[in-house]
């Protein structure tokens, strides 16, 4: 947006309340959107402010057609009563709910062995970015510095290679 411009180019910007409990009790229903709207007018407010509740209430059985949704709905709503990941959710998403639900119920022994592991599994991986990114550097200054003694063989003047190492140095950034 530039100075003085009247309008804004900001994203929409969602609340999801997620219930257990109802709202609209005659309803089966999951999901209810709403937006802002004038009381008197009844016209919307803004396009960018949304709200969407879900009632998990209203998952109490999994249909074979259910949506994604849905299913998370109800597999929120019933996690404390599920024995197995119940079948139509298989994938990435609730195979990562379910891990969640497994590690929130970790003594704090596990809870704190767990931690010690994704620190040390994340320092890992940032020792092998760095090593692989101070390899890739080292590789560069190894090229550049053949390369600036293949200059020096053909009797190039110093001035004229340092022009040629600094527009490749430039070039890099």
């Amino acid at each position: 947006m530039k100075t003085g411009e009247e309008s804004y180019d900001f994203p929409a910007v969602y609340f999801i309340g997620i219930l257990d409990f109802s709202i609209h009790e005659d309803s089966d229903k999951v999901c209810f959107r709403y937006d802002i709207l004038d009381v008197d007018t009844h016209e919307q407010m803004t396009d960018r402010l949304h709200y969407i509740f879900l009632e998990l209430t209203n998952c109490r059985t999994l249909k074979p057609d259910a949506t994604v949704l849905e299913k998370l709905c109800y597999a929120l709503h019933n996690m404390e009563n599920l024995p197995d990941r119940p079948a139509g959710m298989e994938d990435e998403l609730f195979r990562l709910l379910f891990e969640s639900a497994e590690i929130a119920t970790f003594t704090p022994q596990e809870k704190t062995k767990y931690e010690h592991e994704m620190r040390t599994e994340r320092d890992f991986k940032n020792q092998l970015a760095y090593a692989r990114e101070k390899g890739l550097e080292d590789g560069r200054e190894d090229t550049l510095r053949q390369i600036v003694d293949q200059l020096r063989e053909r009797g190039m003047t110093e001035e004229e290679i340092e022009t040629i190492v600094q527009s490749i140095r430039n070039a890099k950034k």
